[in-house]
């Protein structure tokens, strides 16, 4: 039996593994803080470019990618779409975090296959809230 932590009434595996990648320290902090306030025990990657990001998924795929929009080496979109293109990592939530709420963007986002488009400054309801709401989009491989 795997502990599980309850977010918005999602159950989620407390030992998930989450990609942070995000080219600002101080938003990178916030979102590990705001995650252990939330309860969340799992293990943390972070990686703040789009190479480190590639580099992490050759060592070990995350259950789960939280993801700045604009990185020093290119868009969030760039690694949404390598997953998206591969079938094997299909299951895998995918949250775009943004300081850009324009509707146009947030829609690219939804059309390129992000399950939720976090906008900065959040608030840790907005975080559950979007977690929560990623997770319950993607039907993942039954555990072995």
């Amino acid at each position: 039996m795997h502990n599980i932590l309850l977010l918005e009434e999602v159950s989620i595996p407390e030992n998930l593994h989450l990609l942070i990648l995000d080219n600002t320290k101080s938003y990178q902090e916030r979102m590990i803080s705001d995650l252990g306030e939330i309860g969340f025990k799992g293990k943390i990657t972070v990686a703040t470019s789009l190479a480190e990001a590639f580099e992490q998924f050759k060592k070990e795929a995350p259950g789960f990618v939280l993801c700045d929009s604009k990185l020093v080496d290119g868009i969030g979109t760039d690694l949404l779409k390598a997953i998206r293109s591969k079938s094997q990592l299909n299951y895998l939530p995918f949250l775009m975090v943004s300081a850009d709420s324009d509707i146009d963007n947030i829609l690219e986002a939804t059309n390129d296959g992000a399950d939720g488009y976090l906008v900065r400054p959040w608030t840790k309801k907005d975080l559950i809230e979007q977690i929560a709401f990623a997770y319950s989009k993607r039907k993942r491989p039954d555990p072995v």
